[in-house]
């Protein structure tokens, strides 16, 4: 295992497990992980159920409730990327436990995470969601906040990047950025754009909304997370020592400025609808 200087802060949800998984899965392994347990608890703490044998893991009930994803299109979704459900249920107990630790908050503007954060200096966090980060948090001494995009930035900012970045770009893009009071404005550290997925028909006759969540609760956490995996590797690629948080935050930047970008807001039911029909029918190139 490689160590990467990322303090993750895990909010128990299907993108910090992903997040988690899959840099594990890469032999990256984050220097911390605080798990944030919030009062009351978020809904990512049952997301699993497990069979008779204890083997066969499965999305909760509660979870489906909420989300209309059937497990086989989770399955498949997170196959494309070499995942299993069980990686996403066993994450965190696949990390050293000196590296977890947990931190009890009512939530994200809970003073206590201020405080915590505020004991270590030169820290590099991964923002795993959970709601909206504090500008005091933001503002740490010797700290920043790591996010990845679902988008292009500067070309597509805001809500539904995914979709917005398809129709506007014609591939999902994705964008590594350091966090600042703006909404996706911070310096840009890497960016990708992917080819599409050859779906071979296999989600036509699942209704659009199960789609929908679908590709935002498995498909596309992992494209950016692996868009952080390979702007790591790039990181590690130039240095013959390891990586540090000094390394990390003295990685080149493209700092952007508000006007050259857009933003963009969550698509029409009908407007999406038409977009994802486009999207898991067009073949790639």
């Amino acid at each position: 295992m490689r160590k990467v200087p990322l303090t993750v802060l895990f909010v128990d949800s299907m993108l910090a497990r992903i997040y988690l998984a899959m840099l594990l899965k890469h032999g990256l392994l984050p220097e911390k992980v605080i798990v944030l347990k919030t009062d009351p608890p978020t809904f990512g703490e049952q997301l699993f159920k497990l069979g008779a044998d204890g083997n066969d893991i499965a999305l909760s009930e509660r979870w489906r409730e909420k989300h209309p994803v059937p497990d086989f299109l989770a399955k498949l979704l997170l196959a494309e990327f070499g995942l299993t459900l069980a990686d996403l249920c066993n994450c965190l107990s696949c990390v050293p436990t000196a590296t977890v630790s947990e931190l009890s908050i009512k939530n994200l503007k809970d003073p206590k995470l201020l405080s915590a954060l505020r004991k270590d200096e030169d820290q590099t966090f991964l923002f795993t969601g959970g709601g909206i980060l504090d500008d005091k948090l933001l503002s740490l001494a010797n700290s920043k906040f790591v996010h990845i995009h679902p988008g292009f930035l500067p070309d597509v900012r805001g809500a539904d990047g995914l979709l917005w970045s398809y129709l506007l770009r014609g591939k999902p893009g994705y964008t590594v950025f350091f966090m600042n009071e703006g909404i996706d404005t911070g310096d840009i550290l890497y960016r990708k754009e992917f080819d599409l997925v050859d779906w071979q028909g296999q989600l036509n006759n699942l209704p659009e909304y199960s789609i929908y969540v679908g590709l935002l609760q498995f498909y596309d956490p992992c494209l950016r997370i692996i868009t952080l995996i390979e702007f790591i590797d790039s990181c590690f690629a130039e240095t013959t020592q390891s990586m540090s948080v000094q390394t990390l935050m003295s990685v080149p930047v493209r700092q952007q400025t508000v006007p050259e970008g857009r933003t963009y807001f969550f698509m029409t039911k009908l407007f999406r609808e038409r977009v994802i029909h486009k999207f898991i029918q067009e073949k790639p190139l």
